[in-house]
């Protein structure tokens, strides 16, 4: 295969046991494109998120500020409203007191005229005068009842329009912002609902991703790492080794003869053994005879003598489990 080393820890001698998992690589040619157009869409997905939820703050701060605005107008045209009442009640106060006084003068009058003391005309005075008072008190009550109208309305945020007319204004705007809230929420779990899904997808797609085109080697046996050309990263092509084990159960004693025994030495002799630094002697059959010079095929192993000795032969003896015991922490 074709790919790239994902993941490898192990240092040249680290033990390893059957199975245990060595190297992780990849294979080449993994198409990423629908990760990508996810990673894009949920980018623009928590876009449109931060910019609903700095709309809805700007609304809210406007409905604040409409609200204290309200409040602030309300206090003060209630002010203007309850002085001007009572200006015009102090008003009709004093136009009744007069129209009192010109009614008066008007019965003066129409006795003074009964007795022939007055004249006509100013009769006619008198009278239009108590008409023109009383006309007088009608525009200021109708003035104090519109005033009283005005202050109810306010207290129930009715404001007054330019154009003669009543109108819920503070009522209809905070409807409206209400309206634009409603909306702007609704949008909001839309694009948190598409952020969530998209995250999903793309959070499925990596775990696809994971397992897909992965190939993760174990070891067939246990051993030691005798040979490592592995690292995190590293691209492999077709046939590059990428890791050797030594297993530590295929052992062997090599024992140097005179060539002179060639021939009286044959495969599968058992040969006695004592190795050095142990008394005890054991039995074990001869697995390999090679002469001075002669190739050696056998893989590299843990040791080998470069150096062959001249005129003699080299002699191969198996070691079984019984023979030396191995230990895994050296």
């Amino acid at each position: 295969l074709e790919g790239v080393i994902e993941e490898y820890t192990l240092a040249t001698g680290a033990h390893v046991s059957p199975g245990q998992d060595l190297v992780v690589f990849r294979e080449a040619d993994t198409d990423l494109r629908y990760q990508s157009d996810l990673e894009a869409r949920l980018t623009i997905a928590g876009s449109r998120i931060a910019a609903v939820k700095a709309r809805i703050a700007e609304i809210d701060a406007l409905r604040t500020d409409l609200s204290r605005r309200q409040t602030l107008y309300v206090t003060w045209h209630t002010a203007v409203l309850e002085t001007e009442i009572e200006e015009l009640d102090a008003q009709l106060r004093g136009a009744n007191v007069r129209l009192d006084a010109l009614k008066r003068a008007f019965d003066q009058q129409t006795r003074l005229r009964a007795r022939g003391m007055a004249s006509g005309n100013d009769l006619d005075d008198a009278a239009a005068e108590v008409e023109e008072q009383v006309e007088r008190i009608r525009e200021l009550q109708a003035k104090r009842d519109g005033g009283q109208l005005k202050l109810h309305a306010l207290n129930d945020g009715v404001l007054a329009g330019t154009d003669g007319t009543n109108t819920p204004y503070t009522r209809q705007r905070q409807d409206e912002i209400g309206l634009e809230l409603a909306r702007l929420r609704d949008d909001l779990d839309v694009h948190e609902a598409e952020w969530r899904a998209i995250t999903n997808l793309l959070a499925k797609d990596r775990e696809t991703y994971r397992n897909r085109n992965r190939v993760t080697l174990s070891s067939p046996v246990a051993g030691v790492v005798w040979r490592s050309a592995a690292r995190t990263g590293r691209p492999v092509l077709p046939g590059d080794e990428v890791l050797e084990i030594l297993d530590c159960r295929a052992r062997f004693l090599e024992a140097y003869l005179p060539e002179g025994l060639m021939g009286t030495i044959a495969l599968g002799d058992l040969a006695e053994v004592r190795l050095v630094g142990d008394r005890h002697v054991f039995r074990a059959p001869v697995i390999s005879i090679l002469g001075n010079g002669a190739r050696f095929d056998h893989a590299d192993l843990a040791a080998r003598d470069t150096a062959p000795k001249t005129g003699t032969m080299r002699v191969l003896i198996q070691l079984d489990g019984e023979h030396v015991g191995y230990d895994a922490s050296t």
